[in-house]
Order: structure tokens, then sequence, then C-alpha cells
């Protein structure tokens, strides 16, 4: 009988957002949620989120690679996570008018011009 109320609760509670709720984007990282976030020395929570979100996108990268056949983006070899949150970093830095792109390809470029692969 619990189960059929939770089910019954569940229903309820999914019937409750709208169509106009569902089809609404959600709004994505950039460049700015980086650099804000991503320098915080004091927080090791967002600290932690940040370098979660970097390797996130990494292994991403990564994985699609391995499927598709192609070039590998960057070789980051046995370079230390918080090395790859300082390149995102600096990248972004020099490139202020980048702080309204994606974070996913700001992480990218970023890893992709700091660590590129060899011919």
């Amino acid at each position: 009988m619990r189960r059929y109320w939770f089910a019954v609760t569940l229903c309820f509670l999914l019937a409750q957002q709208g169509p106009a709720d569902a089809a609404e984007p959600q709004q994505d990282y950039n460049g700015t949620y980086l650099i804000q976030h991503c320098h915080d020395e004091k927080d090791s929570f967002v600290r932690g989120f940040c370098l979660g979100y970097i390797r996130s996108v990494v292994d991403l990268v990564m994985d699609s690679e391995v499927y598709m056949v192609e070039k590998p983006r960057f070789c980051l070899g046995d370079t230390p996570l918080k090395d790859w949150r300082t390149a995102v970093l600096d990248w972004l830095k020099k490139r202020p008018g980048e702080f309204h792109t994606s974070s996913r390809k700001v992480i990218m470029q970023a890893l992709s011009d700091s660590y590129p692969c060899e011919k």
C-alpha cells in the first residue's frame, strides 16, 4: 500500500511541473562562472566543485574521442588536476571576451592551447 501512495504522490508532483517549465533551458555555466568560482581559494567546497566540473568535461571529451577516432584535442599526461584549473583561469584572464562563452568550450579550448598533443 505504501508503494501505491508513493507512486500517486510522485505522479502528482511530476504533474505540477507544466510544459513551459520543462521546455525552459537550464542556464549554462560560462567563463564568468569559472572566473568567479574557480578562483575561490578559501571555500574548499566551491573549489572542489570547480575541479570536479573541469574533470567531468575532460572525461566527456576524452571518452567521445575514443569512440569518434579523432585526433585528441589535448594531451594532459600526468598533469595534476589543479594545473588544469590554473590553465583554464589563465586562459580566461587573457581573453575577457570569452567570459560569456559556454564553460565547456572554454575548458576545451584552454586545455587544448595549454596542453597540445605532439604531432
